[in-house]
């Protein structure tokens, strides 16, 4: 018992010496610089370095930064599976057409987070039990205006790592959901640039769970090695090309969604120019059927995810380039779209009033 004792109380040293660092901390950031005289400023600054031993500070900091990381990505996978079961409700018309786990998995995850009191005190809304219920209701019925329970998909119970992941999406329709990250055209461009085509910050994405135990250690008082702060520099780089990553694969897998039940086909010969530019005939629409710049398109280019997803950036005819045309037989137009394409198998004008439209919406450039 005696060591433990004695531990604590080194513990609890080192944290009041980061309280007086805090003290020090204020009187700067307080100061008015124009009256400070420089005596009071070299004491204030002697209170400053002296006040705590410089691991201590190490060990907080790294604490912080390590627990805000994970947290993040915690909110991350939480938002983006959550997302997706959102975004299908929004897409499907029928419950009957929704990929068939998601939909048989829905009782029991509703039921599951209906019995999940910690989870519930945490969501902090005194209303989400009632929503569940009906919500659950309107998919037991086969109401037409069905209310899936997205945030019940996003519940878990333990950390987020590489196989917790996987099952997560594969629970709403997606296998291999990890393996299509990886395979990206932005994660492939972040290892070719990061140079980390193996160890935890490669291709076979061993920082996730590394991540989960340094969280788990700081938790239990006990970080086996700190990261230095140009190593967690890259784990942020890792993670934010993950995220991105992981977006576009989703973007991809609802895009299938997006073109059945919200889109026409052109069905006809296009031509692919300069990866991004898609000459056609008009005539293949029917008569009269509105395009203008703007407007969403999905692209079949043969992913197995899924479509690419895009819009309309420009529209030239023969007279130059115009805002809107209606279709009409013998019209030729070459469209300039968002997408990147190195082939195109068919191309699909999404209804701009469909409610998930912004799925055309790709993520700002970096």
């Amino acid at each position: 018992m005696r060591p433990a004792v004695l531990e604590f109380e080194r513990l609890t040293e080192d944290l009041t010496r980061l309280l007086h660092r805090g003290d020090a901390e204020e009187r700067i950031l307080a100061a008015d610089l124009a009256s400070v005289a420089p005596g009071d400023l070299h004491d204030c600054l002697t209170l400053f370095r002296q006040s705590v031993e410089p691991f201590a500070v190490k060990m907080a900091q790294y604490a912080t930064q390590l627990v805000l990381l994970y947290g993040a990505f915690e909110r991350l996978i939480e938002g983006l599976v959550a997302g997706t079961v959102q975004t299908l409700n929004e897409l499907v018309p029928s419950m009957d057409d929704l990929p068939e786990r998601l939909k048989d998995n829905h009782r029991r995850k509703s039921l599951e987070a209906l019995r999940d009191e910690v989870w519930l005190t945490r969501m902090k809304d005194p209303m989400l039990s009632v929503r569940l219920i009906e919500n659950l209701h309107s998919c037991e019925s086969k109401a037409g205006n069905y209310r899936l329970n997205a945030l019940a998909y996003a519940r878990h119970a333990g950390n987020f790592r590489r196989k917790t992941i996987d099952e997560a999406f594969r629970e709403v329709g997606i296998d291999d959901f990890l393996k299509l990250v990886v395979g990206t055209k932005d994660f492939v461009a972040y290892l070719a640039a990061s140079g980390h085509s193996s160890g935890n910050l490669g291709a076979d994405l061993g920082a996730i769970d590394d991540l989960a135990d340094r969280r788990n250690e700081i938790a239990h008082g006990s970080p086996a090695a700190l990261l230095t702060r140009d190593e967690i520099r890259e784990y942020l780089q890792f993670f934010n090309a993950f995220a991105r990553a992981a977006y576009a694969i989703l973007r991809q897998h609802l895009g299938s969604f997006l073109v059945k039940h919200h889109a026409v086909p052109f069905r006809g010969t296009s031509q692919l120019h300069y990866n991004s530019v898609i000459c056609l005939d008009l005539g293949i629409l029917p008569e009269g059927t509105l395009l203008q710049v703007g407007d969403p398109l999905a692209v079949d280019v043969g992913l197995p995810s899924g479509y690419q997803l895009g819009r309309m950036l420009t529209i030239r005819t023969s007279n130059g380039d115009v805002q809107k045309i209606r279709s009409h037989a013998g019209a030729q137009v070459c469209l300039e779209t968002s997408c990147q394409m190195k082939r195109i198998r068919s191309l699909y004008l999404v209804d701009r009033e469909c409610p998930a439209s912004w799925l055309a919406d790709s993520l700002p450039s970096t």
